[in-house]
C-alpha cells in the first residue's frame, strides 16, 4: 500500500499548487529576494517549515512507528529513508513543489494528473530491493 492510501492527498496537494501557478511564481521571486535580505529569507524558510510540518503530521499518521530516522543513516536504503515520517514529508514537499513549478514552466499544457502518475510510476521504478542498494541510475 502506497502511503496516504492511493495518495488521494498528495494529489489533491498537487492539483492545488499547481491550479494556479502565480502563487507558486510568487514564492519563487520571494525566495530570489531572500537570498540578498536575510529578513525575507527567515520568512520563506518559516514558511517552507510549517508547508513540511503539515506533510510530516500526515506522515507520521502512516507510519506511527517511524517517526524517526534510523540509528545508522548512513546504511539506510531509500526504502528504509522513506519509511521515516522525515523522509516521506521531504518526498511529499518535492514532490508537491515539482508540480507546482511545472506549472509555472508550461501553464497552458501542464496536466496535475499526469504529473502525479508519472511521479508515481518513476518511484515506483526506482523501489530498493529489501536486501539490497540499487543507484538511481541503474536500468
Amino acid at each position: 500500500m502506497t502511503p496516504w492510501g492511493t495518495g488521494s492527498r498528495m494529489r489533491a496537494e498537487m492539483e492545488r499548487l499547481s491550479a494556479n501557478p502565480r502563487h507558486f511564481h510568487l514564492f519563487l521571486e520571494y525566495s530570489t529576494l531572500g537570498v540578498r535580505t536575510p529578513g525575507i529569507r527567515r520568512k520563506v524558510r518559516g514558511g517552507l517549515e510549517t508547508y513540511r510540518a503539515g506533510f510530516l503530521a500526515l506522515a507520521e499518521e502512516v507510519l506511527p512507528d517511524a517517526a524517526s530516522p534510523p540509528a545508522d543513516a548512513s546504511t539506510a536504503s531509500t526504502a528504509a529513508t522513506l519509511s521515516t515520517a522525515e523522509g516521506l514529508a521531504g518526498v511529499a514537499v518535492s514532490l508537491a513543489h515539482g508540480c507546482a513549478l511545472q506549472a509555472v514552466i508550461d501553464p497552458k499544457r501542464f496536466d496535475a494528473h499526469q504529473h502525479f502518475d508519472a511521479a508515481a510510476g518513476l518511484l515506483d521504478g526506482w523501489r530498493q530491493p529489501p536486501n539490497g542498494r540499487q543507484s538511481m541510475d541503474a536500468p
